[in-house]
């Protein structure tokens, strides 16, 4: 069933989307068996108690393919046993964009209401501390899968970069065919995570081309964020500064390597991978 009420909002983590979107619809919880399994994709099982009760919280359409809807043009109708996809459309979108040479496996949708909490309260720390605006980034960080599934309770160890050409920091990248490609080498594990985060951002400072970041324990002046010259590369000092949505399993291949546009780039300017921030 359709509803729409005056400041709702979608309540599956991370969608912004409110009643003011325009063309944008909002689906109450179903009441019979389908609950357990809305709540799981929706990321939402918190909220158990209150769902079997309350009819406040609601689903926007962005969380249904096509043919969960009567008429996919509207999308304003349920069919009788919809069931909201575990992805965000854009996100999917956007992950298929920027992942085209790995063979992903499977996607795993990351839900830690204690790290997310604190991730929460340190955006709104960062907004307080000079009153300048806070901007989330959607960036990719590469790794092992044992490394990424240790992140969940530890974090991401910024001592375990190999190399650190843009600061001593936790990596991150906006392309993720980058972050494959300078991803470290020397595990053998092949199974690798590209982890799909959510990262704060205030305010950066930019290495020079120049100079090598090595000794960049901290970004100068109030800077949280440093920043290759070239926009590919942040790098993060500051715990809960990020959180991670996504895991995405794929399995490493010579060719991955071989077809990157920044192989073909490498070979051509005839630099070394030596010269940029390895991540772990």
């Amino acid at each position: 069933m359709e509803s729409k009420k005056t400041g709702m909002r979608c309540s599956v983590q991370f969608c912004k989307n409110k009643a003011s979107t325009r063309n944008k619809s909002f689906f109450q919880y179903p009441k019979d068996d389908r609950l357990s399994t809305w709540m799981k994709n929706c990321c939402t099982e918190n909220l158990a108690e209150e769902l079997k009760t309350k009819n406040s919280y609601k689903v926007c359409g962005d969380h249904f393919v096509d043919s969960m809807f009567l008429n996919p043009t509207t999308k304003n109708r349920l069919v009788f046993n919809a069931i909201p996809s575990v992805f965000n459309g854009k996100i999917l979108l956007y992950i298929c964009r920027s992942i085209f040479q790995c063979n992903i496996s499977k996607i795993k949708q990351v839900y830690y209401p204690h790290m997310y909490g604190m991730y929460l309260l340190r955006e709104e720390e960062m907004k307080l501390e000079v009153g300048r605006r806070v901007q989330e980034k959607l960036l990719f960080h590469v790794t092992t899968e044992s490394r990424a599934m240790e992140s969940l309770s530890s974090g991401l160890d910024w001592r375990r970069t190999q190399r650190n050409k843009f600061g001593c920091g936790v990596s991150f990248s906006d392309n993720a065919d980058y972050a494959n490609y300078y991803a470290d080498k020397s595990s053998s594990e092949d199974t690798r995570v590209i982890m799909i985060c959510c990262v704060l951002v205030r305010e950066t400072y930019v290495v020079p081309r120049q100079n090598d970041g090595n000794d960049l324990i901290v970004p100068p002046d109030f800077a949280d964020t440093s920043m290759s010259h070239t926009g590919h590369v942040y790098v993060k000092y500051n715990d809960n500064e990020f959180y991670p949505l996504f895991f995405a399993f794929y399995r490493r291949e010579h060719e991955h390597r071989i077809t990157s546009k920044f192989y073909r780039a490498n070979n051509h300017r005839g630099r070394s991978n030596r010269s940029y921030n390895r991540w772990f």
